[in-house]
């Protein structure tokens, strides 16, 4: 019903005199604030009346003064082939823009996306923008040259890549929504450890911010559009417990308040993450130098940047908040806006998104009438804890230990895989990314960082952890799944290269609903063939595959299923853990063993098949024998087969 009266208002209250729209009263001067209504970037002011969207250059930043004018074609998203507005398009209730990206809001609540260049017939930059760029735009201002709306990147009314693509709403019931351009305003941004990261072909990001406050969901048209469980997500700061109630962005940069005022920015997107797989990632920490051309192919840093904490304002607010882009280039380069007023003069706070202080916000006077309501002093409420510990069963051909995974979500970073060596607890953080939700659960792909105190730790016993479990390595991938009974499978990533690793790039992207239509396609229309390992290597590497076993701490396991899911060892199954590190020659899996003190797994086949005296080689702890391991029976085997003396 508010729909069918707003679409009544709107259609009686535009005067049109032919194909003439008649400029509305009530265009303001300068647009500071992105309210809905009202939207900026560096080259145009966007303002939205009577259900069309007017436009004229920010004078503030080009110095060109112009008058309002609709934005092609008559003020409503439209196609470029007609020249004509979707004839879906009644109204537009909602914009926003940034960089070069403008988004607007049917009544329907369905998103239209736009590059501003395309609007204005500019010739769009991809890289840097032009010197000249502010005498440009004036040329198509006052009419030097001539414009030419339309091209490939015109008005959408879909959102996706290609055969993805589908006509996509705004998420019902969000706190706020926001589209995003880290493009050539920007140029890069600048990883964790100050490198920096020049675009390509820009990054575009709609980030929308959850009924719950605590979850922030986000599309790109690179990616399947989807909102709910299996969005592209990430959370809050607090672990997830910082309740937002308003979001914004620029620049892939997301700026949150809550109902106190209390503020948080963080630069995230798919690309920065560490989600994408035709980027280089690493989490080893370094500063790199060099020339711009080589710095543009620096491999990222990762962990990407946490939430930062914005400093308190000393004013009265409310939860209307603006971010920027300001000219400066990196992840330095961003302006933030808080609407707010001082004494009985209204208008908004600002300051440098790095500047620290309280002190840094300046008010500024701007006369407009605030709507919404002024926020109150105090503590932040804080929502559920969403992260979970888990106890749980490293293993690797036999050699097995305790461990406790604290802190853990999918999508929360970082986590701490906990163990104990000599009286000596160690804090392995663990980092995902790239998640993929299927019906069972999930899949997430993550890296264990070995921190100095654990890798540079001179205990021999330490080393020999370092050593044989985790290859002495600086970091260690892994893939992680949600089972259906609430268990963590964890298992070494091998990075084998095949078909199926070279499909996995698709399934992450595309998720698993399109995996058959891709599969067919690279198969049959390209004729893809995957590069081949040896046998014997791929043998060899899923031999030694470190594999892990977690149940939820807490949860409704006893000590029975506990041991049948292989998540803690019962009292049946007690492994000498001190043994295994201090040990110096023990054998593996298969190897020649006179007693059970001889093996790593501390089983030796010495009478274990009654009718002989048994091979003497060490054999699998029950369960846990991987494809290929020696064994003696069935029950030795993770797939509960052993045929010839060899787990199937």
């Amino acid at each position: 019903m508010k729909v069918l009266l707003f679409t009544v208002l709107v259609l009686f209250t535009q005067v049109i005199y032919g194909n003439e729209i008649v400029r509305p009263k009530n265009l303001p001067d300068h647009v500071y604030l992105n309210t809905g209504n009202e939207a900026f970037t560096h080259r145009l002011y966007f303002a939205l009346r009577d259900g069309r969207i007017w436009m004229k250059p920010n004078e503030i930043v080009t110095g060109i003064k112009s008058g309002w004018e609709i934005v092609p074609f008559q003020g409503l998203p439209s196609s470029a082939d007609t020249k004509t507005p979707f004839a879906e398009v009644k109204f537009v209730k909602e914009i926003h823009a940034d960089g070069d990206n403008l988004i607007a809001i049917d009544q329907n609540n369905f998103i239209y996306y736009t590059k501003i260049s395309h609007i204005i017939g500019f010739p769009r930059p991809t890289k840097v923008l032009p010197v000249n760029w502010k005498a440009e735009l004036k040329d198509y201002f006052t009419g030097k040259k001539r414009r030419n709306p339309g091209g490939p990147l015109f008005w959408k009314n879909k959102w996706g890549l290609a055969f993805l693509a589908k006509k996509f709403p705004v998420p019902p019931g969000n706190r706020g929504w926001s589209i995003s351009h880290r493009g050539p305003y920007m140029e890069f941004y600048d990883d964790i450890d100050g490198n920096p990261h020049y675009i390509s072909a820009g990054v575009t990001t709609l980030y929308a911010l959850m009924k719950g406050g605590n979850e922030i969901q986000y599309i790109d048209p690179w990616l399947p559009p989807k909102w709910g469980k299996t969005a592209h997500k990430f959370y809050t700061p607090n672990q997830g417990r910082f309740i937002a109630t308003n979001l914004t962005s620029s620049g892939s940069t997301v700026f949150i308040i809550s109902e106190t005022g209390e503020m948080y920015t963080r630069l995230y997107d798919w690309d920065s993450a560490g989600h994408d797989p035709f980027l280089q990632y690493t989490f080893k920490r370094e500063k790199n130098r060099g020339s711009r051309l080589l710095e543009r192919r620096i491999i990222r840093t990762l962990p990407n940047e946490d939430w930062r904490r914005q400093p308190p304002i000393k004013g009265m607010i409310t939860n209307l908040i603006t971010i920027f882009q300001n000219g400066i280039k990196g992840s330095r380069g961003f302006t933030l806006r808080v609407e707010g007023k001082k004494g009985n003069t209204t208008g908004y706070f600002e300051k440098a998104i790095y500047a620290p202080n309280s002190s840094d916000w300046v008010f500024k006077e701007d006369g407009h009438k605030i709507t919404r309501r002024f926020l109150t002093d105090g503590e932040s409420r804080r929502g559920p804890i969403i992260v979970k510990d888990y106890i749980g069963t490293l293993y690797l051909k036999g050699i097995r230990m305790e461990a406790t995974l604290k802190d853990y979500h999918q999508e929360i970073n970082p986590s701490f895989l906990e163990i104990n060596i000599a009286n000596k607890k160690f804090k392995l953080p663990l980092y995902t990314r790239m998640t993929t939700y299927v019906k069972s659960g999930y899949n997430t792909q993550a890296t264990i960082v070995f921190p100095d105190d654990f890798r540079l730790n001179q205990d021999p016993r330490v080393q020999r952890v370092f050593r044989n479990l985790f290859n002495g390595e600086y970091a260690m991938d892994f893939d992680i799944s949600l089972l259906k009974d609430g268990r963590l499978s964890i298992k070494e990533d091998l990075h084998l290269l095949g078909i199926d690793e070279v499909l996995d790039v698709f399934v992450r992207v595309f998720s698993k609903y399109h995996v058959e239509q891709i599969k067919k396609r690279v198969s049959e229309n390209y004729g893809i063939r995957a590069l081949e390992v040896r046998k014997s290597e791929i043998s060899s590497k899923i031999k030694r595959r470190l594999k892990m076993v977690f149940c939820p701490k807490g949860g409704a396991y006893n000590s029975r299923m506990l041991l049948k899911n292989k998540c803690r060892l019962g009292s049946e199954e007690v492994h000498n853990t001190t043994r295994f590190i201090e040990g110096n020659d023990l054998a593996m899996v298969g190897e020649r063993c006179k007693g059970n003190d001889d093996c790593y797994s501390d089983r030796c086949d010495n009478n274990i098949i009654q009718k002989d005296a048994g091979s003497f080689k060490c054999i699998p702890i029950d369960g846990f024998g991987d494809k290929g391991d020696y064994c003696a029976r069935d029950a030795h085997c993770e797939s509960g087969k052993c045929l010839k003396s060899m787990c199937q």
